[in-house]
């Protein structure tokens, strides 16, 4: 059961790393699409939704990984670990998410 436990916080811990961050970008650029709208290519607004692009899914990431150091049943050298699986997994999923949205047909 000890085991189970474990191997769950540790999937726990991807998830959140991996996944709000996702969440951030994907809330920033719907925000961002729905307020800047009507002002086209302009250089500063294209700068200011890359920053809050960036800014975001950092911000959460480090929110997260300061919750996650206090509350875990794994020892925390394990965070080594579970960092950078979650930014893989959300990087690798966004990458998918692109490649099916302008590469092909999801229905293959």
């Amino acid at each position: 059961m000890k085991l189970l436990r474990q191997s769950w916080d540790f999937l726990f811990a991807v998830l959140l790393t991996g996944g709000l961050p996702v969440g951030a970008l994907a809330a920033v650029s719907a925000v961002a699409s729905w307020l800047f709208r009507g002002f086209g290519s302009h250089a500063i607004v294209v700068a200011l939704v890359i920053a809050m692009s960036l800014a975001a899914p950092v911000g959460v990431l480090v929110v997260v990984a300061h919750w996650r150091i206090r509350h875990r049943l794994l020892p925390l050298w394990m965070m080594w670990v579970e960092v950078p699986v979650g930014v893989l997994a959300g990087v690798g999923f966004v990458f998918f998410t692109a490649a099916m949205e302008f590469f092909g047909d999801p229905n293959w």
